[in-house]
């Protein structure tokens, strides 16, 4: 490549670039309210997220958004017993579903990484926390609470299995918990681990471009597996819901409270 073309390179990165910075400091701005202490914003963040849950879910539920959506969904391939999911079956959706939770835990691997080298040496002291804040998240968060204690414990049946779209089981909603049936549909492990690369946002207080980034590519990646997840049947939309509050929940609890890291 030759030094203009490298110019012209540079230049257009520059170009590319310039608005994320500038959206990141946006977003550093919005995280730093005013005349409002950082245990104040936690609470804060922490109510509003668990608001908009319990609103959300009873939106939902009212309107019967779950079966809605789920039919919506089964009926893109034909509403039939056989093939009423096949849309899922088909990539991305399928890939998504099969090698979707590989971004999540290498995001938990290379901040263990990044931990060590920073104890070593290696790395600035200002990444501890922040990986900290990553490697408990995703563990916790899909890991514990999500995968570990809610889905087995719950019992809700998800839409495959729902005598509406062809199963045997019976709808319920999502305050009628039941660990008799077996049914593992809340919440979504595949959304709640897409939704943790979220996490990396805990660098935002020493680099922002990188905070922002780690949120937004939370945000569109869980909606992505989400997506993937309704189109084969394997979650209803208040699944997918809390999956997103529980793990945003976890990150701004570690974040704020836990392992608050210093804003510069």
């Amino acid at each position: 490549m030759s030094a203009l073309s490298s110019w012209r390179f540079c230049d257009h990165l520059g170009v590319i670039s310039a608005p994320v910075h500038v959206w990141a400091n946006h977003f550093v701005a919005a995280t730093r309210t005013p005349n409002m202490s950082r245990l104040g914003r936690g609470i804060l963040v922490v109510g509003v997220l668990l608001g908009l849950g319990v609103v959300g879910t009873w939106i939902i539920e009212d309107r019967g958004l779950d079966i809605a959506c789920s039919k919506y969904f089964y009926s893109l391939g034909g509403g039939d017993e056989a093939s009423g999911w096949i849309a899922g079956s088909f990539r991305p959706w399928s890939l998504l579903y099969r090698y979707g939770e590989i971004p999540g835990i290498a995001l938990c691997g290379a901040a263990l990484v990044a931990l060590g080298a920073s104890w070593l040496g290696f790395a600035p002291q200002k990444w501890r926390r922040p990986c900290l804040v990553i490697i408990l998240s995703i563990i916790i968060g899909p890991g514990l609470l999500v995968n570990g204690v809610l889905k087995p414990w719950w019992g809700r049946p998800r839409p495959v299995d729902v005598v509406e779209f062809g199963g045997a089981m019976e709808y319920r909603d999502l305050g009628s918990r039941s660990s008799c049936c077996g049914g593992k549909s809340f919440p979504c492990g595949h959304c709640a681990i897409g939704f943790s690369l979220s996490s990396a946002a805990a660098f935002t207080p020493c680099y922002p471009v990188i905070g922002f980034v780690g949120l937004a590519t939370g945000l569109l990646y869980g909606s992505l597996l989400s997506a993937a997840r309704l189109m084969q049947g394997g979650h209803f939309l208040t699944d997918i819901l809390w999956s997103f509050v529980i793990v945003y929940v976890v990150i701004a609890v570690l974040y704020y409270f836990v392992l608050p890291v210093p804003e510069e």
